[in-house]
């Protein structure tokens, strides 16, 4: 939302724009960063239990970035949200797995996508309106009452979704309800083991897969490097379309809402994706399934992203 307004944020905080860019960098790192913690987190506590915390301490953290008296400040707590607003990211496609077969959950998971892509492409539209209407200060207060309105709907909507922490809820239940000692409830595959070392465990694996299988590595990488081309697209677009200065003499001179309005090309793109071609992901994984005498295999999702490997690159040269 911000980025419309790193030129007024810079002069009102008395600092180089490429200075405020760090609030971006310092979010999107921890974006990356958090689902390695967060996700396996949420197979402890339960994907509800992380999506309520996260979601508050993210509400309550865009207050001080409000406040903020300097640059420094803006960028520290622009990186605190960004770890725990990654929370979306760590545990979505969990939830999606634990909700949908996985011969549908292509054509759902594009849908929800549609968050985190759309975000940073209306994000923009809007920070472009309220920058020049009120100001940047605004873009994190209007975000607080946004952030907070949702976190309170999760309190009463969100139920959790996690087999084995509604499980676990049921048995103790059960045992509340009825304490006979003649009964034995177990859960299937129940995990005894005390809570720090299921904890080490849990934070371990992440980083374990993620350095010991190739295909992982390699699919986080690509991912890293579609998502860097991105972010330094969107936050180049005051520098490109904006007001021309001194320093920049080429942008197009745009005013702060007509930046703001560019990021909608993107967001078609991402819409028309999701809306005709992310369909075609689980079409393709029944058939070659099919082919293979009903035995799935992951790899049977990436003809389609195969393609668009090679389209992104070239797009990106004309």
């Amino acid at each position: 939302m911000f980025t419309p307004g790193i030129a007024q944020i810079a002069e009102d905080l008395h600092t180089k724009t490429d200075t405020v860019v760090g609030a971006t960098t310092g979010f999107v790192v921890c974006l990356g960063i958090g689902p390695l913690i967060l996700a396996p987190l949420s197979e402890t506590f339960g994907r509800r239990t992380l999506y309520l915390t996260c979601f508050s301490i993210f509400s309550l953290s865009q207050i001080p970035t409000a406040l903020s008296p300097n640059v420094s400040f803006l960028i520290g707590w622009r990186t605190v949200s960004g770890f725990f607003g990654s929370v979306g990211i760590a545990n979505g496609g969990g939830t999606l797995s634990d909700m949908f077969h996985p011969s549908e959950r292509a054509s759902i998971f594009g849908w929800y996508l549609l968050g985190p892509l759309l975000g940073p492409t209306l994000g923009p539209l809007f920070g472009g309106l309220i920058v020049q209407h009120l100001s940047w200060r605004w873009l994190f207060w209007i975000l607080t009452i946004v952030s907070a309105t949702n976190t309170l709907a999760g309190f009463f909507l969100l139920k959790e979704s996690y087999a084995p922490v509604i499980l676990a809820a049921r048995k103790a239940s059960l045992i509340s309800a009825s304490p006979d000692s003649s009964k034995n409830y177990r859960i299937p595959n129940q995990d005894d083991r005390p809570l720090p070392i299921r904890l080490s465990h849990s934070i371990k694996r992440p980083v374990k897969i993620l350095l010991t299988q190739p295909i992982v590595l390699t699919m986080s990488a690509y991912q890293a490097i579609l998502f860097g081309t991105t972010y330094s697209l969107w936050t180049n677009f005051e520098q490109i379309y904006g007001t021309p200065s001194p320093s920049n003499p080429r942008a197009y001179g745009f005013s702060t809402q007509g930046v703001g309005l560019m990021y909608l090309g993107p967001g078609l793109g991402f819409l028309v994706a999701v809306w005709f071609i992310v369909p075609y992901i689980d079409v393709v994984y029944n058939r070659l399934t099919e082919k293979n005498e009903g035995k799935a295999m992951p790899e049977y999702r990436l003809p389609l992203a195969n393609i668009g490997s090679v389209i992104i690159p070239i797009k990106l040269l004309y």
